[in-house]
């Protein structure tokens, strides 16, 4: 914050790197992305792969065509919901269940205000939950 609520500066970072569950090098790819109709952007971390249709594709691909099919979004609240429940449909149970993941979402409300939206499937550092969302 500024001064005060309504002047405020968001810092948005992620790094691009991604490994394999032994911790290997797996490659780079994109982990952040804006949400310019929202003013406001998603990050993700963890699993890194979703399977649309039973077909496996980087998440990072996905998602930025998740951001762009969604462009009638109201609102970050709604858009970290509509992820959420179609998070559900591209990742099955039994990958979702071994596989730590999140998404910070975060931007500017209607009112101008900061707003912060936290997707996850883990409930702490050992246990693994079904995703959630958590203002």
């Amino acid at each position: 914050m500024l001064d005060g609520f309504k002047r405020t500066l968001l810092i948005f970072a992620a790094d691009r790197r991604l490994t394999y569950p032994d911790g290997s090098y797996a490659g780079t790819k994109q982990k952040l992305f804006p949400i310019p109709y929202l003013n406001g952007g998603v990050s993700y971390f963890g699993l890194a792969e979703v399977y649309p249709k039973g077909k496996k594709q980087y998440l990072s691909d996905w998602l930025r065509e998740f951001v762009t099919r969604h462009s009638a979004t109201a609102s970050l609240k709604d858009f970290a919901f509509q992820l959420c429940d179609e998070l559900h449909t591209v990742i099955p149970a039994n990958i979702l269940g071994k596989n730590a993941s999140g998404f910070h979402i975060c931007g500017y409300d209607s009112n101008g205000l900061p707003e912060f939206w936290f997707l996850r499937n883990i409930g702490g550092m050992d246990q693994l939950i079904n995703f959630g969302i958590r203002t």
